[in-house]
């Protein structure tokens, strides 16, 4: 039965009202964000933790400047995702707040972070990587993950492992238009900033597009194929 007049003005109103709520939701967090950016280190610094346990601490004034290592999630200043690399965790804490985490890729000066809900990731450049890396140079790092599984649009691929070279790979490329994508989905023996579940990794249905954690590469079509094929990428 087609809705009346009244009814249709009724959806309209709280469809526009969803709207406005949902603008504002982003518009607050936007402030967050860019407020978090321009906070102040964290009053203890920063720890760079490594597999064994053993941490060293960033102290607060080296912290202010790498902001990468304790700032919240930001799509205006993310980088491109990290080569697959060792890794050591960052731990820090607000007062009153719980721990908080995130992953440190000293080979490539990087950052992971994510925000509570695990909905937005962000990957950042360290502003002075060199000073971070000597200080964390004696804590042994977690190794690249081994990945256990990997699927293409739901189908598993021969050699899960060579497909960490997907966030590696390609050159960074704006389309008017997007492909259709197939979700790449990685799983491993332990988590990683790559393999936990939260990275975005998709290939398109046709051509040479690849995206990785909002950001979107054009490869080689070759490549491409094998990718959708679910074959090995080793050389």
């Amino acid at each position: 039965m087609e809705p009346s007049l009244n009814t249709r003005g009724t959806l309209q109103r709280v469809t526009n009202n969803i709207r406005i709520a949902s603008l504002g939701a982003v518009l607050a967090a936007s402030l967050l964000l860019a407020a978090g950016a321009e906070a102040k280190a964290p009053p203890g610094g920063v720890d760079l933790c490594g597999a064994s346990g053993d941490c060293v601490n960033v102290p607060v004034q080296d912290a202010e400047t790498n902001w990468a290592l304790w700032s919240p999630p930001s799509q205006s200043d993310s980088s491109r995702t990290s080569a697959v690399a060792p890794f050591l965790l960052a731990r820090w804490q607000w007062p009153d707040q719980p721990m908080q985490t995130a992953y440190y890729v000293p080979s490539t000066g990087k950052t992971r972070q994510t925000d509570s809900t695990g909905f937005l990731v962000s990957w950042f450049k360290l502003q002075n990587a060199e000073s971070v890396r000597a200080l964390a140079a004696s804590i042994g790092a977690y190794p690249i993950p081994t990945v256990t599984r990997v699927t293409v649009g739901g189908r598993p691929v021969a050699d899960p492992q060579s497909y960490l070279k997907l966030f590696a790979v390609g050159s960074p490329w704006w389309s008017p238009s997007w492909p259709r994508w197939l979700g790449v989905r990685f799983t491993s023996q332990a988590p990683s900033p790559w393999t936990d579940g939260r990275e975005d990794v998709r290939i398109g249905r046709t051509g040479r597009l690849l995206w990785v954690d909002g950001s979107t590469f054009r490869i080689p079509l070759q490549l491409a194929r094998r990718i959708r094929a679910g074959r090995s990428l080793g050389s």
